[in-house]
């Protein structure tokens, strides 16, 4: 069967991602995480991308992204290929890293974004690698710690988040925070929703 076209313009904002090949894990240690994030860096700068939220599990990632030059195929291709080749080596290995090529989706509506931001970021949370947004704060492998502390990835585009969260009787990291807690105490409500379509299964 063909592969459906990628359907990318200049500003697209994206949710992009990719599982392990046969669900494998991708990153076995703090050593490959950090690699993933020096190429994501590299490759954020060279395709002029601007990188909204991340996070780094062990058998996939997600990646919120603009593309102002409507180049998400070229900067994803250099990001997994070089990956991939640095993980082969490093591991001896040989074959596909990662199941089929990335996923990936132009949002709509604005309204999705911060629904994009949650669930990303919540990944480690939904999973149980942490168990409260407090312990999330300090974890190294999502950009919610840059959010909420300042601290981890300089390159992440914290003006793009600070523009969805806005109020006027709280900042707008104590919004983003609550809306996030919003979502670790509601449900998903039946049918499928934006969010649904982009679960890793």
């Amino acid at each position: 069967m063909p592969r459906g076209p990628r359907y990318d313009y200049p500003g697209a904002v994206h949710h992009a991602y990719a599982r392990g090949n046969e669900k494998r894990e991708v990153f076995l240690d703090d050593r490959d995480r950090r690699d993933f994030l020096f190429r994501l860096e590299k490759n954020l700068s060279r395709w002029n991308v601007r990188s909204i939220a991340w996070a780094l599990m062990s058998n996939h990632f997600h990646l919120l992204v603009q593309c102002p030059g409507g180049n998400l195929a070229a900067f994803m291709q250099c990001l997994l290929t070089g990956y991939s080749l640095y993980f082969n080596r490093r591991h001896q290995r040989v074959g596909h890293l990662f199941q089929n090529r990335y996923k990936s989706e132009a949002l709509s509506r604005e309204s999705h974004y911060r629904e994009l931001v949650r669930y990303i970021h919540l990944n480690p949370i939904r999973a149980g690698t942490v168990t409260s947004l407090e312990e999330l704060a300090g974890y190294l492998w999502t950009g919610h710690r840059r959010i909420v502390s300042g601290n981890g990835a300089d390159w992440q585009d914290l003006e793009s988040i600070r523009d969805m969260f806005h109020s006027p009787r709280r900042t707008w990291q104590q919004e983003y925070v609550d809306f996030l807690a919003t979502g670790i105490r509601t449900s998903p409500a039946p049918g499928r929703s934006e969010v649904d379509r982009f679960q890793i299964r």
